[in-house]
């Protein structure tokens, strides 16, 4: 840098420091220099001072000359046509710029702490879910409402759920379909079968969830449009460990999505296919009205991810 340039460059710093773009009096002079400067670099390269545009920084400057070269062309008629390097750069360019956009949108997402589940389908998948959710991620708090505490699951993040006919303004995504199967205590002669016809066990004793449970009306729907029969339940809860326990003592046979059971077998009880395949599918739904958080954003993803693997 020559001295000239240099004491150039000290002026400014010290004595017209203003912003060009403000119209108090050292704004006015520091775009006095501006404007000079312009029509220094104009008339060294024989341009117009329309066409000299300064910049913050380096960065900026070489976007500005990519864009540029991007968008060099020839043109045919009112058509702009890109030449091959031009064409090369835009898409880079639209790539980029589109990236920009998607992270403005991430961080413009509402910023929350919680996240807030209704689970109307699932439960224990849900709850398998999230003990792995917080084992990988830091400062998050999960508040799960199962259906016996709930009806109404205005107000929460995510909905676990069997899909419905009526799902207006929600999005969802399906987490996956578990086939229904026969869980037969070895104690019970019909456990050595390979496969077996829901009409099979038209005179055996049931072992099964609470009527209140989504799953009970789930199975009893099952027996009677596609077994031609009511169950014939000996033992209901609403706790799965009683209910493994009664199927192991032979007290009854259970109808369970096959994923479902499998997540913690238990001595003594085998699970046997059924020819007529029926399966229970699970969603994660959310109004589509409703921004979600990053937070959410995150969990939805790992959702997706956990369910792909079990």
């Amino acid at each position: 840098m020559s001295k000239a340039a240099a004491d150039a460059v000290y002026d400014a710093l010290v004595n017209n420091y203003g912003n060009p773009s403000s119209l108090h009096s050292k704004g006015l002079e520091a775009q006095h220099y501006v404007d000079a400067a312009r029509r220094a670099a104009a008339d060294s390269i024989g341009v117009s001072e329309r066409e000299i545009f300064f910049t913050s920084g380096g960065t900026e400057a070489n976007n500005t000359a990519v864009i540029g070269a991007a968008l060099s062309k020839k043109r045919q008629g009112k058509r702009i046509v890109l030449n091959d390097n031009g064409k090369f750069f835009y898409e880079k360019v639209s790539t980029a710029l589109n990236n920009i956009d998607s992270g403005i949108e991430h961080f413009k997402a509402p910023v929350h702490k919680d996240i807030k589940i209704y689970t109307q389908a699932g439960s224990r998948f849900v709850s398998l879910l999230t003990a792995d959710f917080l084992y990988s991620t830091r400062d998050i708090f999960i508040s799960s409402v199962n259906q016996l505490s709930l009806d109404n699951k205005n107000g929460y993040d995510f909905t676990f759920m069997q899909p419905q006919k009526d799902m207006n303004e929600l999005k969802y995504e399906k987490l996956m379909d578990d086939p229904i199967v026969a869980v037969i205590s070895t104690k019970n002669p019909l456990s050595s079968s390979s496969l077996l016809s829901i009409k099979d066990l038209r005179d055996e004793k049931f072992v099964a969830y609470y009527r209140s449970i989504n799953l009970r009306d789930f199975t009893d729907d099952f027996c009677k449009n596609v077994g031609g029969f009511v169950p014939n339940v000996a033992f209901e809860s609403h706790d799965y460990s009683s209910i493994r326990y009664m199927i192991s003592k032979n007290k009854g046979i259970g109808l369970m999505p096959e994923k479902f059971f499998r997540l913690q077998p238990y001595p003594n009880i085998k699970i046997v296919p059924l020819k007529e395949q029926v399966f229970r599918t699970l969603v994660i739904a959310w109004d589509e009205n409703t921004s979600l958080s990053k937070q959410a954003i995150n969990f939805l993803q790992f959702t997706k991810n956990w369910f792909e693997n079990i």
